[in-house]
């Protein structure tokens, strides 16, 4: 994997975890976290947390090298997102995590650029029809319907992760409304299984651009990722659940 990267995208499965590989995982995280993971409300919410945070620290590892797991000064800011704290004084970096289901996927930007990343399941089950009518735009309800019925439960669930990646690299998580950013404007592409598709510009002001990435890692699931920069030649890189599966692997 290439050190020099700036933009990467991590996916990979949770797995379950024994007694010693659990309390050695325990052992990376900072006081809060472990915290945090001990107010969850189940064991197998405790163990997805536990993994989704230490697979963060490990991450950044992989990619930045100049501190060990354990060592990355992570914090939570007021809604949760974890950051670097501001005694950090390493290369900035902006990162984020998201889980759905048995996956996992965290994006790590090498800058100062705002990004989020969101990952669903799509559940075709879901009453998504009423969930459109409460968030979505006008534009992007006539979007909806304009496609044939085959493909509008996976726009549908691509319009939601667009929107939550927005979110969450803003920073606001869920506290505004999805209704308030439109995104009927995307490039529809059959998406891929391993590269990210630019699918969507939304520009703030003349150095501020929200641009979108799209992929659909497996048939049931979509990953959509959010970096706040005005460039035009960002790629990301995708570093999939076999690459890290050789290093979880050497890890136990």
């Amino acid at each position: 994997m290439s050190s020099t990267a700036n933009y990467l995208v991590y996916l990979r499965q949770f797995e379950p975890l024994d007694d010693e590989l659990r309390m050695a995982m325990l052992a990376d995280l900072n006081a809060a976290e472990r915290e945090r993971i001990e107010r969850s409300r189940s064991a197998q919410v405790q163990d997805k947390l536990l993994q989704s945070r230490w697979w963060l620290r490990q991450c950044l590892s992989l990619q930045h090298g100049e501190l060990a797991a354990h060592a990355w000064p992570i914090v939570h800011d007021a809604q949760g997102k974890p950051q670097l704290a501001a005694a950090y004084q390493g290369p900035p970096l902006q990162f984020n995590v998201s889980h759905s289901g048995d996956y996992l996927a965290i994006a790590i930007a090498t800058g100062h650029d705002a990004v989020g990343i969101d990952i669903e399941q799509i559940k075709p089950q879901r009453h998504w029809r009423e969930i459109a009518a409460q968030y979505f735009t006008a534009q992007e309800q006539r979007l909806l319907n304009n496609q044939p019925v085959s493909t509008q439960v996976s726009l549908f669930y691509q319009l939601w992760v667009l929107k939550e990646a927005l979110l969450k690299a803003k920073g606001y998580g869920l506290t505004v409304s999805l209704a308030d950013y439109d995104f009927s404007d995307m490039q529809l592409h059959r998406l891929g299984s391993n590269a990210l598709h630019p699918v969507h510009r939304l520009p703030e002001s003349s150095t501020q651009v929200w641009q979108s990435w799209l992929m659909a890692p497996t048939p049931q699931l979509l990953l959509a990722v959010t970096l706040a920069t005005a460039q035009t030649s960002v790629t990301w890189q995708l570093v999939p659940s076999s690459t890290l599966a050789d290093y979880w692997r050497a890890k136990r």
